[in-house]
Order: C-alpha cells, then sequence, then structure tokens
C-alpha cells in the first residue's frame, strides 16, 4: 500500500525535507529484484502488468515504469513488444556476466570453469550436509537416467544441476551466484562435446560419481583432482 510517499513495510524517512522518487524507484527494484531471487517471478516468466505492480508495490506509475527500465537495462528483464515483460536473468551480476561469457569460446569458459569448480569441490568437501549429498546423488541419478534413454536436453539440465547443488553444497551465496550465472556457458559446452561423448559416456560418469565420493568423504583435495580430471576430458572431446 503506498501511504505518504513510503512502500508499505518500509520504516518512515525521518529526515527533513520531502522522500525523493528515486528513492520510491529504488525502493521497487529491490521488492522486483527478491521477487526473483525467490522465484516467485522465475526466470522466464512474464512480470505483472503495470496496474497490478502498482498495486503490488504500492509506487505510482511512474515509479515502476522507471523501475522496470532501470532493470531491463541492466538485462534483468526484457520488453517484448505487445507480449509483456519478462524475466531473462536472475540478477544484474548473472546477466553482466552470461553477457560475457557469450562472447568467449569453449576453451576460456574451460578456463574459468577449472579455477571455480576447483575451489568449489574444495568448499563443498568441507562444508557439505548430509541433504547437500541426497541432493546431488539424486541429480547425479536422474543425468544418467536421461542420457541412457537418449534425452539429451535433460542429460545436459540435469548434469548442470548436478553441478550447481556443489556449488550450493559450499554454503556461499556468493560462490553459488557466481556459478549460477555461468549456467548457461556450462550447459553449452555440456551440449557441444555431447554428440561425440557417446565413448566417453562411463568414463564421465565414473569421474562424476568419484567426485560426488570424494565430497561425501570430505577429500578436498581428492575432489579438486576429480574436477580436474573432468574438465581434461571435456576439453579432449570438444577437441577430438
Amino acid at each position: 500500500m503506498f501511504v505518504s510517499g513510503v512502500l508499505e513495510g518500509e520504516t518512515m524517512d525521518t529526515g527533513t525535507g520531502p522522500l525523493k522518487k528515486e528513492t520510491l524507484v529504488e525502493q521497487a527494484i529491490k521488492r522486483m529484484e527478491r521477487m526473483i531471487e525467490t522465484e516467485a517471478w522465475p526466470l522466464g516468466s512474464r512480470i505483472p502488468p503495470e496496474p497490478e505492480l502498482v498495486q503490488l508495490f504500492g509506487v505510482s506509475r511512474n515509479s515502476i515504469r522507471e523501475a522496470v527500465k532501470s532493470l531491463i537495462h541492466v538485462g534483468v528483464l526484457e520488453a517484448r513488444q505487445g507480449d509483456g515483460t519478462y524475466v531473462c536473468s536472475k540478477s544484474s551480476l548473472n546477466a553482466v556476466l552470461c553477457n560475457q561469457f557469450r562472447k568467449a569460446d569453449d576453451g576460456e569458459i574451460l578456463e574459468v570453469r577449472r579455477c571455480l569448480e576447483r575451489e568449489i569441490a574444495r568448499l563443498a568437501s568441507k562444508r557439505r550436509t548430509n541433504g547437500d549429498i541426497l541432493e546431488m546423488q539424486n541429480w547425479l541419478r536422474l543425468t544418467e537416467e536421461a542420457y541412457c534413454m537418449g534425452d539429451y536436453d535433460a542429460y545436459v539440465q540435469n548434469d548442470y544441476r548436478f553441478h550447481l547443488a556443489i556449488a550450493s553444497a559450499t554454503h556461499n551465496r556468493l560462490m553459488i551466484s557466481l556459478y549460477d550465472s555461468i549456467a548457461e556457458s556450462v550447459q553449452g559446452t555440456v551440449g557441444a562435446s555431447i554428440g561425440r561423448r557417446v565413448n566417453q559416456f562411463v568414463e564421465t560418469m565414473r569421474i562424476h560419481k568419484d567426485l560426488l565420493g570424494a565430497i561425501e568423504r570430505q577429500e578436498e583435495d581428492r575432489a579438486a583432482n576429480h574436477v580436474e580430471e573432468l574438465l581434461s576430458l571435456m576439453r579432449r572431446t570438444l577437441d577430438s
């Protein structure tokens, strides 16, 4: 509800002078970002139309328009002519990194993955919970099942979810956000090699299972080495 220039749930500004419009816009942006972060507005979904946003956030149409424009500018939202506005990235950081990764070649992406995922494996080994292990086991099982069924789109998606589960086991929000930001590129390199990976599938799954086992046993160095082994295999597959 919009009350005396303050968003409902926000504390009244006790400073002198009127509350500036920019403050309302910034608050609306934060609320929208929160809707995206919590997946109340999932990636790929259309956000509510302007009149509903006015009611939802309790600000004027102008404030809503400015907030939406700001998120479009940083790549979080995308306006589609005659079809509304859609969520195209989870955060401005995600949008910026995705844009940079789209310009990179597979070799550059694998080098970044090597630096990031080795440390992720170490931290996950140190901090993982039993729940984290169950999550990894579930996604690895689904990955293997998808490949065996010939559903390669599901294979790529589930493989990524397995690695995201490892990142989540670090319990470091920035690390998780960074890894999630390269999702498109991770899936792209997996997808690019999948047609040539038939003979390597058994080895790939063996490395995945060894990686999971090392994390479960909290063997940090061994887990990092399995990441290196996996990415080296992917590099050879892409080069073949």
